[in-house]
């Protein structure tokens, strides 16, 4: 009999947070580190494809305090695969949503609301510009100059990153929403206030995984044999032509994830907790890819239904709940 404990992996990388400070405002800090909750929150909500949501984490830390560990050699990130595209398309969006959400909310000093975006009168279809509109450029601006702050080397993994850092951001920008208002007498609406505001996290991560799946491989374009690769084309023969902007791209195909590997960082799937009866990703079919699983049972006993009796004493009945658990073998 097996019992398993469980434990918030959030609140212990918060903990290493707050231990962290390279940034002069720590407001500015505090904001940035809370993106990863929406990362953490989505990876684990539905990417079971992913498989490695602790490498997209520990990729946010990394990218957040340009800190070199020594993991590096060995995670995801440093293969330029489909995953890794995802993961700094969503950490630049992350980035993006977390300070563009701030600045709304007030409690960034040095931004608010889209000052553009007050007054102005759109006659032709009957409203105006009111409330509180989300700045979602200075959330954009503020990620490229974060995010891609460490893309220093002029290779084909770097322009990989960066576009993948610029689809990102622009799939946030283009999925901002319109909400309204209706002003007038009687419920009617004589004068409508609209304002823009951000999508859902979850929401935009949804996208990104459509894009995941759809990822486009490319391969470098080099001006001459000796130069540095200048932008990246889909890789197809005879073929020059460069991907959309919202396009998520790769220049190597996935590792193996079934198996551990150390040099692809890939922990494989033993041990991993699985559905038995789900058919999607997370089924034990797809997750321990065909090698069968293991079922562990484990009971909870507890005093429940406790009554209180005159004179004087609480008396309980015994509940048990057995569970079954199933882990790849």
């Amino acid at each position: 009999m097996t019992v398993f404990h469980s434990y918030s992996l959030s609140q212990h990388l918060h903990d290493h947070v707050i231990k962290i400070q390279m940034l002069g405002n720590g407001l500015m800090l505090i904001t940035i580190a809370g993106s990863q909750d929406h990362v953490i929150t989505f990876c684990t909500f539905s990417l079971h494809r992913l498989a490695h949501c602790i490498f997209i984490v520990i990729a946010v830390l990394l990218l957040f305090f340009q800190i070199v560990y020594l993991f590096l050699r060995h995670v995801i990130l440093i293969s330029g695969s489909r995953e890794a595209a995802f993961t700094y398309a969503i950490i630049a969006a992350g980035v993006a949503h977390a300070i563009t959400a701030a600045c709304t909310q007030g409690n960034l000093s040095n931004c608010g609301c889209d000052k553009e975006k007050q007054g102005q009168y759109h006659k032709d279809e009957g409203w105006k510009w009111g409330g509180c509109s989300a700045d979602i450029r200075y959330g954009i601006g503020f990620s490229k100059v974060f995010v891609d702050a460490r893309e220093i080397k002029q290779n084909a993994r770097t322009l990989m990153n960066l576009h993948n850092n610029e689809a990102g951001r622009k799939i946030l920008e283009e999925n901002m929403k319109l909400e309204c208002k209706c002003h007038g007498v009687s419920g009617s609406c004589t004068t409508k206030t609209c304002w823009t505001t951000l999508p859902k996290f979850r929401e935009l991560g949804y996208i990104l995984k459509d894009k995941y799946n759809e990822a486009v491989q490319v391969e470098p374009v080099r001006a001459s044999r000796n130069k540095r690769p200048t932008f990246l084309k889909i890789k197809k023969p005879l073929s020059y032509r460069k991907p959309m902007d919202t396009d998520l791209v790769y220049i190597e195909k996935s590792p193996n994830y079934c198996e551990e590997d150390p040099m692809t960082g890939s922990v494989g799937t033993q041990g991993r907790m699985c559905n038995k009866t789900a058919q999607q990703t997370n089924g034990c079919d797809l997750m321990c890819c065909g090698r069968g699983y293991n079922t562990h049972q484990y009971s909870r006993v507890w005093q429940c239904n406790c009554k209180f009796h005159w004179c004087c004493y609480v008396k309980c009945n015994t509940c048990s709940e057995r569970t079954e658990v199933y882990t790849c073998k």
